[in-house]
């Protein structure tokens, strides 16, 4: 789990990026600032931050200076409305470079050059092979074998998932950011903070439920989620 702090003095963008943040796997959010001084005194105490998300244009300090301060001992991704500062960005070696207002996917972008620089999500992701994932069980040491085309959904329970089939459900240590990440590209989709679902055992939905084979309940998708789903199931 890599760890980031967001700096902008613009509370509707730190509020924008916070909420892409707990969307993302493998990315914990642990402060805001609208201060840069602040921040600085911060990552001076906390050295572990992993990633910083800074706007260029603040009065106190600005991004370039900051990332200059702190260069080599954080990574950094700009986020700014001026396009022109790009180029000074790179210079400084920065992961990304973001154009106000940012879209999740331009941010989503950003993060897949952050994970390719960092090899994230190969240390403490469940491993999957081929067709299955193997998940902890109630017992020290051991490990139960899912097989993924028999799964109909999955609820995040907290720290904790309940893995559901026609006929049987699991529950198992693990959170749902990094699920979603080692289920990418293998027929699953989030629909909603609490669900992922398998995207062949859609049966049908509505502007806002979905119904799936095998199964009464009826599932909530979440207003952030819907386009993704609507992509994916090319409507």
């Amino acid at each position: 789990m890599n760890t980031c702090i967001i700096i902008d003095d613009e509370q509707h963008i730190v509020e924008l990026l916070a909420g892409y943040v707990n969307k993302t796997p493998h990315l914990e959010l642990k402060k805001t600032f609208n201060n840069p001084l602040q921040a600085l005194d911060y990552l001076d105490k906390n050295k572990d931050i992993d990633l910083v998300f800074i706007d260029i244009n603040m009065e106190e300090l600005s991004g370039l200076e900051f990332v200059r301060i702190k260069n080599g001992q954080h990574k950094f991704i700009m986020v700014t409305a001026f396009e022109e500062y790009a180029i000074q960005g790179y210079e400084n070696d920065i992961v990304d470079y973001l154009l106000k207002p940012v879209t999740f996917e331009r941010f989503m972008t950003a993060m897949g050059k952050f994970n390719r620089r960092n090899n994230v999500g190969n240390s403490n992701t469940p491993k999957l092979v081929k067709d299955f994932l193997f998940v902890k069980g109630d017992q020290k040491g051991k490990y139960l074998k899912v097989k993924l085309n028999e799964v109909l959904y999955i609820e995040g329970l907290k720290n904790y998932v309940s893995i559901s089939f026609v006929n049987n459900k699991l529950t198992t240590l693990m959170n749902m950011k990094d699920l979603e990440f080692t289920l990418m590209n293998s027929g699953f989709i989030r629909i909603h903070r609490s669900f992922i679902v398998s995207i062949s055992k859609i049966a049908a939905f509505n502007g806002g439920h979905l119904k799936l084979e095998g199964s009464d309940r009826l599932f909530p998708i979440g207003e952030s989620y819907k386009e993704q789903l609507m992509k994916v199931l090319e409507i």
